[in-house]
């Protein structure tokens, strides 16, 4: 912020200043940019064409955001880990890019399962996900099975948040906006190169169990 301060001629608490209001602006529109999508028909036909990976609803993943160590017994709940204070933010994406579901509440002691089970994320497959065809959310090793089709883990840490950890929920949230927004507007652009594919019809439909290794095995049976 003061780098900030220096390059626009304000001094440092006028830009902190500044940058609260814009993050609680951006965090009270939020509903408005991250949401989950009324009818997931476009977003299984891009991941498809994109990756030959039949009804995708989206993808989900956790990360740790680095946060300045809070003081006294706060501090611990908030390490990970890897012994570095975060906060466990957890998110969607869609086929192109922008999030439909952010959860930055948690700290760096929380396991992404739990994040995931805490969350009303969670339970969106579970009452509306009747078969594979209405849509999967895939995942790494940190979501449970039974709610998404699971695949490699990665693990991302990036530089640390400065503010408290409440206020770096707050500007998580606020850049997941602004990511939105970007795309939206259509910043950046993603070249692609214009073959179409169409989506395979299942040979037949999964009427098994509510099992997420049930479901990948069928997945992997008849699109692989």
């Amino acid at each position: 912020m003061q780098a900030v301060g220096e390059t626009v001629g304000r001094d440092k608490a006028k830009v902190s200043r500044t940058m609260e209001e814009v993050t609680n602006a951006l965090c009270s529109v939020s509903g408005n940019y991250i949401h989950w999508p009324d009818n997931v028909t476009e977003n299984k036909k891009a991941f498809y064409q994109a990756a030959g990976f039949p009804n995708v609803a989206g993808c989900v993943d956790g990360t740790h955001v680095r946060i300045t160590k809070p003081g006294g017994e706060r501090q611990r709940p908030y390490m990970n880990r890897k012994l570095f204070p975060s906060i466990n933010v957890m998110g969607v994406v869609d086929h192109k890019g922008c999030f439909t579901f952010m959860n930055a509440k948690w700290p760096g002691s929380a396991h992404d399962s739990f994040v995931f089970r805490s969350s009303s994320l969670c339970h969106h497959p579970q009452n509306n996900v009747m078969r594979p065809e209405d849509g999967l959310l895939i995942g790494d090793s940190g979501i449970p099975y039974k709610d998404t089709a699971k695949l490699a883990h990665k693990d991302h840490s990036y530089e640390p948040v400065r503010p408290t950890p409440e206020k770096a929920s707050r500007v998580v949230i606020a850049c997941a906006v602004l990511h939105n927004i970007a795309i939206l507007l259509g910043e950046p652009d993603f070249p692609d190169d214009g073959q179409q594919i169409d989506p395979p019809q299942p040979a037949a439909q999964y009427t098994g169990p509510d099992d997420g290794r049930l479901i990948r095995d069928y997945i992997t049976r008849h699109y692989f």
